[in-house]
């Protein structure tokens, strides 16, 4: 009995001593693998990558290193249903990981899945509420066609941020779109005080057809606007495009 134990003692110590040998190498064998496929992703060679990277996975082994690179691979290579399927295998291995979300999110509003990207955007804000995410998912409800949701984290986004015109001109397209007119007004008013000169084109196209349909008298409407420290592009969208600029309020 006792030799056989040493036996069994024998052959399982020296099987751990070859593991102990062989480890060292395949971790490094390994690790040599995934910085050249990263040097081939950075060349654009994505396909050789992919190659290299699918040769590390196994059904047995969960390799969240790996099929991560492969995920942006997929992507690279402009392959986004396996990027998406990539990404969905690391979520569910790791379903706490805000990266993944985002990729995900990404992916589906690239897709013009926008009903999917906002309800990974509300998955994610539940977690951290991330300014750019906030506004990717209103941009996501807004694509939808909710302008109501889209509206509540345009608003939620200027609480965080106020200070990014391209988002309140978005806000302020959906009101002019409802006839709100004095809203808009309200909103370009809050926008000059707090950063001047940066209300974008398409923020100043809003403010200036509500000011025409509230007062009446598109002169006094450039005045007065004039004076507020437009940017130039505003003035001259007032000045300038009278003609264009009646055609469009004629519309709302």
């Amino acid at each position: 009995m006792n030799k056989l134990l040493s036996s069994i003692l024998g052959i399982i110590c020296l099987s751990l001593a070859i593991a102990s040998a062989q480890s060292p190498g395949t971790v490094k064998d390994r690790k040599a693998v995934i910085d050249e496929a990263r040097y081939l992703k950075s060349i654009y060679k994505t396909d050789k990558a992919i190659e290299l990277l699918s040769g590390l996975l196994s059904p047995e082994q969960f390799d969240e290193e790996v099929l991560n690179e492969l995920a942006d691979c997929h992507i690279q290579a402009g392959d986004i249903e396996s990027a998406a399927n990539t990404y969905s295998t690391l979520l569910m291995m790791n379903p706490e990981s805000i990266l993944y979300r985002i990729r995900m999110m990404n992916i589906a509003y690239r897709s013009k899945d926008y009903k999917a990207s906002a309800e990974m955007g509300i998955s994610i804000i539940r977690r951290d509420t991330i300014p750019a995410i906030v506004s990717l998912t209103a941009d996501s409800f807004n694509m939808a066609e909710m302008p109501d949701s889209a509206l509540a984290y345009y608003e939620m986004y200027m609480r965080l941020n106020h200070a990014n015109p391209a988002v309140i001109s978005k806000a302020a397209k959906i009101h002019l779109g409802r006839k709100e007119y004095a809203i808009v007004l309200d909103m370009a008013k809050t926008t000059f005080r707090l950063i001047p000169r940066t209300w974008t084109s398409a923020g100043c196209k809003a403010w200036l057809i509500s000011s025409w349909r509230i007062s009446g008298n598109p002169k006094r409407c450039s005045r007065k606007w004039r004076t507020t420290g437009m940017t130039a592009t505003a003035y001259i969208f007032i000045s300038g495009r009278t003609n264009g600029a009646t055609k469009s309020i004629s519309a709302h």
